[in-house]
């Protein structure tokens, strides 16, 4: 599925931010649950964008990589091996800074979605979805 057949007239954006600290992944869990193929996720989570993809949405970061059904696998993999590093004790560091780059990549990413499903929005306005 490309990007461009996934939008659909009802799409919503869901934004990830562990917004239940009391509860692990909860505000994850609601997302997977209530997202819908066409749906825009927002999150730096590579588990809940896999989980997201899966149900047909879309997977944004904050940095600007729209996820991929061809590269949400890889992405994954490298995350699970970063975090049995970490689970041995080896430290790997953090991400690097958020930059004015990736605030403009995630923008365009953004806008792109937006424009997609406006048209979307308009051919089923018109009858034609």
């Amino acid at each position: 599925m490309n990007e461009d057949s996934a939008i659909e007239a009802g799409a919503q954006i869901w934004v990830d931010a562990d917004a239940c600290p009391n509860v692990i992944d909860a505000a994850d869990s609601e997302i997977v649950r209530r997202c819908e193929s066409g749906d825009l996720v927002i999150t730096a989570d590579i588990p809940l964008a896999a989980l997201a993809i899966e149900k047909g949405a879309l997977a944004l970061n904050p940095r600007g990589e729209l996820y991929t059904v061809d590269s949400i696998s890889q992405r994954l993999s490298m995350r699970n091996f970063m975090d049995e590093l970490r689970g041995s004790g080896i430290n790997t560091g953090g991400p690097p800074s958020l930059h004015a780059r990736d605030r403009q990549a995630f923008a365009n990413q953004l806008d792109q979605w937006l424009v997609r499903r406006e048209m979307i929005l308009n051919l089923v306005d018109q009858g034609c979805g």
